[in-house]
């Protein structure tokens, strides 16, 4: 297995299972809230939730204030996993969960659908108003599912990743490399014109020294 050096971060896949299951605990708290503002239990049988381990039921007053706690969550839980994704694309697809992935994505998506009345209703059945706690309650429980398969799927599924081959090693010579690179390149020149002319011998000089000053005397 291969084992990154300390400064490149926290090893591949490490923690993520364990996230996933504190994020499923999350939206399971969520969800019973969002379910405890129901006021017929029956209508909580298509969450299979149990009636007796809802929290007490949520005044009027503070409906909104859940409905929206849990859109929120929603919204940031996306964003997180939308990063987990990129950094830990290789764990995934290793473990071969991209399609559970995607999966929570979207229904966490379901969450941040436009609301349309100015209020968070609390309606029941198929009345005039809709049960907006409700339906956000489905996709929590759905989420929670998702995050809670992810979770055991990634735990049960070991990282092993191939180590990368060494670079070839680069041949140094004894001499500084700084000063070879500083160095120029030593071209030969050509020669242009005339051929260089060779050295005169002296005995052939003083001669012509003499015939030269002898010329010169008068008659």
């Amino acid at each position: 297995m291969w084992s990154r050096p300390p400064w490149s971060g926290f090893a591949p896949g490490e923690g993520l299972a364990a996230w996933l299951a504190s994020v499923a605990s999350r939206l399971d708290d969520l969800a019973l809230r969002l379910a405890a503002t129901v006021g017929s239990h029956e209508a909580l049988i298509e969450l299979a939730v149990d009636a007796k381990s809802l929290p007490p039921r949520t005044p009027w007053h503070r409906v909104d204030n859940i409905f929206f706690e849990a859109r929120g969550t929603g919204w940031a839980l996306s964003q997180l996993l939308e990063g987990v994704q990129r950094d830990q694309d290789d764990v995934l697809r290793q473990a071969d969960v991209l399609a559970e992935w995607q999966g929570l994505l979207a229904e966490l998506a379901m969450t941040q659908r436009r609301l349309w009345s100015p209020l968070v209703l609390n309606g029941s059945g198929f009345g005039i108003f809709a049960n907006h706690s409700l339906v956000m309650a489905l996709h929590m429980t759905r989420a929670r599912d998702l995050a809670a398969h992810l979770a055991e799927r990634l735990a049960k599924s070991p990282v092993v990743l191939v180590s990368p081959e060494p670079a070839p090693a680069v041949e140094v010579s004894s001499e500084d490399p700084a000063e070879a690179a500083l160095e120029p390149p030593v071209v030969e020149a050509e020669t242009i014109g005339e051929a260089p002319v060779a050295p005169m011998d002296n005995d052939m000089t003083q001669k012509e020294e003499d015939q030269t000053e002898s010329s010169q005397l008068p008659e």
